[in-house]
C-alpha cells in the first residue's frame, strides 16, 4: 500500500481503494514521503476546530471539491505488530485522518463537499 500511495502522489490510501477488505489505511504527509504512518482499526476518538479546503482523491481522479474538516483530531489505532497506540493531527494529517477513515465507512469527500469544483474552476484556482 505504501508503494501505491507514493506511486501516485497522494497523502493517503485507504485497503478497500485497492481491493483489500481491512480496516488499514496509510498515509504520508511529509515532503519527502518517507514517514509513513500506518494505522490498523482506526477509530477517532478526539476532535477540536475547523478548516475547509480542498480534497482529491485516488478514487475519484480529475475531481476536486471543498471540504469542512476538524482542523485537529486523535486516533486510536494498532500497529502492524498489534500494539495499540494514539497519534495527534492538525491541519493536513487531521485532514488525511478524517478523508481516510471515511474511506473505511464507504464515504468519499464528494459526499461531504460543500462545492464540487469544475475542471476550469480549479484549474483557475490552482492552475
Amino acid at each position: 500500500m505504501t508503494q501505491t500511495l507514493h506511486d501516485s502522489g497522494g497523502v493517503g490510501l485507504a485497503a478497500p481503494q485497492v481491493g483489500i477488505i481491512r480496516r488499514v489505511v496509510v498515509i504520508d504527509v511529509s515532503k519527502e514521503q518517507n514517514q509513513v504512518i500506518e494505522l490498523v482499526n482506526p477509530v477517532i476518538i478526539e476532535s477540536s476546530g475547523e478548516q475547509e479546503g480542498l480534497e482529491g482523491c485516488l478514487s475519484c481522479p480529475g475531481e476536486w471539491g471543498i471540504t469542512k474538516r476538524p482542523n485537529y483530531v486523535k486516533v486510536k489505532a494498532f500497529d502492524r505488530h498489534g500494539n495499540e497506540f494514539t497519534i495527534d493531527g492538525e491541519e493536513l494529517l487531521a485532514r488525511a485522518f478524517c478523508h481516510e477513515l471515511d474511506h473505511l465507512d464507504g464515504i468519499l469527500f464528494k459526499q461531504k463537499a460543500s462545492k464540487m469544483l469544475t475542471p476550469e474552476e480549479y484549474e483557475e484556482m490552482f492552475g
